[in-house]
């Protein structure tokens, strides 16, 4: 009873172990969320900043005779420096959102490098500010506390410039995607959050308003710090307590007291009206977040097994069409699996390579249209026998074109079969004008076709596949991939990477 308690509690907190695929899908599930967070941080800070212009800057310039910009640095600084923050985790997400599994275009790559650099070139632009200074309600500890917040703040804006600046360069000019900054975005901005929330709480900044802030911080770092629940809770809590202390400087909530309130005893400090609904928050919030984590959680069990479903159904429909031929049994499982390596080795994503993997799992599903008798023949075909064999590309993308949320497949099985020097078919494309995955498959399908029994031939030994791989570059084969296949071929010294029934 004990053990099925605590196993409980372990799952309620996320101490569970959980599957690659859930953890991307949680991963992906944040991103996500942080966009609207990101949304949600510009409304906010445009509001500010129109508010703080027009009840600080413009009375401080015009009544008080004080300089523009350095009334604009000293009462709107912080809120343009998370406006940008917050600028910056949109547009990161929004593109991973839309275009994570895509090499990155020239538009997003200028869009990224922008949102970044200005993050790293106003952290430089500012300077610590002047106003923290102990005075009747600024203690020293609060100045100290105040002055390492600004630091935090500061690091944050341009550690939050530094990943997004380092995860363009590396997606546009080496294809390459950076989970760990993808991580990083979200993790960085909130702390960001976190030292922004104790600054201005710590501060006079807001005429006693300071509360704000604190709600709106805790509920900024509450929806992102969803990973795990006990992360979350961990969080807030220490966030909460850390600010507890200031909580009780305040008088009606609201109203900034310049000397502490002093309460004695535990069941005095326990039972106050603020603190009952301080921890109230407290717990409502981390019970949405758990909340949150566990219905994503269930998402992502229900989507692994509907990928898992798809999974089994296509490696069947691929073991069934390979039936079709007595000679090629296994070939649509290996071809896949060549796509993956070759994939994986160039530097595709984990995600990319999967697509590439079913892409290539499936690519000869038009074989089911072409008669037994023209596969299974033993001599030379005749033109018209070729001419139909010819046709399965595109019985196989009419076929797979019905799975409209996986377009790739269909576009595996179209393309597989095309030439780098345009001489393929069906259609004849040449160079980048083919699918990247189809050219991908197209090295893997010969490549196993080389190294296969034929009814009219042996398989070919390693030293000729590789020359035949590196004779097609340029013309069969996109030389890109095919110079891959060779590193590939070049590691595989004992001649494993073949049909597993010829190393016995």
């Amino acid at each position: 009873m004990i053990n099925k308690f605590l196993r409980y509690v372990a799952h309620l907190l996320g101490f569970e172990k959980l599957t690659k695929y859930e953890k991307d899908f949680l991963h992906d599930s944040n991103i996500h969320s942080s966009m609207y967070i990101g949304v949600l941080t510009i409304w906010l800070e445009i509001w500010m900043l129109w508010r703080q212009t027009y009840s600080r800057v413009i009375p401080k310039w015009q009544d008080e005779g004080m300089d523009l910009f350095d009334a604009l640095i000293k009462y709107t600084s912080k809120y343009w420096l998370f406006l940008i923050a917050g600028i910056g985790l949109f547009v990161f997400c929004l593109f991973y959102r839309n275009h994570k599994s895509e090499k990155m275009s020239k538009g997003w790559f200028s869009a990224l490098l922008v949102s970044g650099a200005t993050s790293i070139l106003y952290t430089f632009v500012l300077k610590l500010e002047t106003f923290i200074e102990v005075g009747d309600i600024v203690t020293p500890a609060m100045a100290f506390i105040m002055k390492i917040s600004l630091i935090g703040i500061y690091a944050c804006n341009f550690l939050l410039g530094v990943v997004i600046v380092g995860y363009a360069l590396m997606r546009y000019f080496k294809n390459k995607r950076v989970v760990f900054f993808e991580y990083c975005v979200t993790i960085i901005f909130c702390i960001l959050c976190i030292f922004f929330g104790v600054f201005v709480s710590y501060s006079d900044f807001w005429d006693g308003k300071q509360i704000i802030c604190f709600l709106m911080m805790m509920i900024y770092v509450g929806l992102m710090m969803m990973y795990r629940p006990y992360i979350t809770i961990l969080t807030l809590t220490g966030y909460f307590f850390g600010f507890y202390k200031i909580l009780l400087t305040f008088q009606g909530g609201l109203t900034f007291a310049p000397k502490e309130v002093e309460i004695h005893g535990a069941i005095r400090l326990f039972s106050s009206g603020d603190t009952v609904n301080y921890i109230t928050f407290l717990a409502s919030l981390i019970t949405i977040c758990v909340a949150f984590y566990h219905g994503r959680l269930g998402e992502a069990k229900k989507s692994q097994g509907i990928y898992r479903l798809f999974s089994q159904t296509a490696e069947a429909l691929a073991l069934a069409i390979d039936a079709k031929d007595n000679y090629t049994h296994g070939h649509s499982i290996r071809v896949a699996e060549y796509s993956k390596m070759i994939a994986k080795a160039y530097g595709k994503s984990e995600e990319e390579c999967d697509n590439i993997f079913n892409a290539a799992l499936l690519h000869d599903v038009g074989k089911i249209g072409v008669p037994d008798a023209i596969i299974n023949k033993n001599g030379k075909l005749t033109k018209d026998e070729y001419e139909e064999i010819k046709l399965h590309p595109v019985y196989g993308h009419n076929i797979l074109s019905r799975i409209s949320e996986s377009p790739y497949l269909s576009t595996g099985a179209h393309y597989h079969h095309e030439r780098f020097d345009g001489k393929g078919y069906p259609e004849g494309l040449k160079g980048d004008k083919i699918p990247e995955l189809a050219r991908i498959i197209a090295v893997a399908d010969a490549y196993d076709a080389m190294t296969s029994a034929r009814s009219y031939r042996e398989p070919f030994p390693q030293d000729r596949v590789r020359e035949e791989i590196e004779k097609g570059i340029g013309t069969q084969f996109d030389p890109k991939f095919a110079g891959v296949m060779l590193e590939l071929i070049d590691k595989d010294t004992s001649y494993n990477m073949r049909d597993k029934s010829l190393n016995k």
